[in-house]
């Protein structure tokens, strides 16, 4: 699958040197073999609140509550006041796979102002937890375990990644695999854009 950059904010000049950052080109459908993810567990693109919702620049972020690895719920809201990197992701994913240290990067470089958090869409908690576990990954994890929220973000391949203002806007988005000066250069965009509008 061909990666590109979507505009949810109106400046377009940024959006077309973001997307000559990225390096990698490439995502992975969601719509895995079925012996790695049953056709009638993948995400519904088509369910209410899709895409054209996350990406109006001036509507909130859609609300979500998915639990963590521990079993805690965990909200969206719950970062009001920081910047959120929603990375929808799964294991069997090469293009996850390989994006995987950048975001660490990232969430360990700027942690007192971002959180990077990973939705895992439609697998196991305990296949899940054995992967961050052994790549070394300490990043915010849920478990979209239905697909509903994968679906009401309109994912329609992975990584698909969302980046939300401190007042909890949907500012940018990016499908497929991000390099690490495309993260940086994506959240110093969003900051711009927060900064020019609150």
């Amino acid at each position: 699958m061909d990666k590109k950059m979507k505009s949810i904010g109106k400046p377009v000049l940024f959006l077309i040197a973001l997307l000559a950052l990225m390096l990698a080109i490439g995502g992975c459908s969601p719509q895995a073999p079925a012996s790695e993810v049953p056709a009638s567990e993948t995400p519904n693109a088509e369910s209410p609140g899709s895409e054209a919702q996350a990406e109006d620049p001036y509507n909130k972020v859609i609300p979500f509550e998915l639990p963590d690895l521990d079993g805690n719920i965990v909200s969206i809201s719950d970062f009001e006041e920081k910047y959120v990197l929603i990375n929808f992701w799964a294991t069997w994913c090469t293009y996850c796979d390989q994006e995987m240290p950048d975001l660490q990067k990232l969430q360990d470089n700027y942690g007192d102002e971002l959180v990077v958090i990973l939705v895992n869409v439609q697998e196991k908690e305990e296949e899940v937890g054995a992967y961050l576990e052994k790549r070394g990954l300490s990043m915010l994890t849920v478990l979209d375990q239905k697909g509903e929220v994968s679906g009401m973000y309109g994912v329609t391949g992975m990584p698909s990644s969302y980046f939300v203002t401190p007042d909890q806007r949907v500012i940018g988005y990016v499908a497929g695999m991000m390099s690490y000066e495309t993260m940086e250069q994506s959240l110093e965009y969003v900051k711009e854009q927060y900064e020019a509008t609150k």
